[in-house]
């Protein structure tokens, strides 16, 4: 795995850097630590559909606390390729019912 920021995107890719980006054969993970909730709607939108984009087959949100959780999992509802789970939570991927080996296990096209 790698930290995103030290990443170069090419020309024709937008400017996304993930907290941490796993990526491998027919595998990109981008890990994103929401600490604080701090987004309009619309920019989360914007996001998940630019990781859609680029070809990222699993998106994890990490968040600090159940607050903020239960909004991103709000957003990230209909995307299937996001996960959303909160620090410290055994990595339950609650927005999906999901345990996070199950969840990296799909996928999403």
């Amino acid at each position: 795995f790698s930290f995103a920021r030290e990443l170069t995107p090419t020309a024709n890719e937008k400017n996304i850097y993930p907290d941490i980006l796993i990526s491998g054969e027919n595998f990109r993970l981008a890990v994103e630590v929401e600490r604080t909730f701090k987004r309009q709607e619309l920019r989360y939108y914007s996001k998940f559909i630019d990781y859609k984009d680029l070809g990222y087959t699993h998106v994890l949100y990490v968040c600090a606390n159940r607050e903020i959780e239960k909004q991103v999992a709000k957003y990230a509802s209909s995307f299937e390729f996001i996960g959303v789970t909160i620090l410290g939570d055994e990595f339950n991927v609650k927005s999906r019912n999901k345990n996070l080996n199950e969840f990296l296990k799909e996928k999403y096209k």
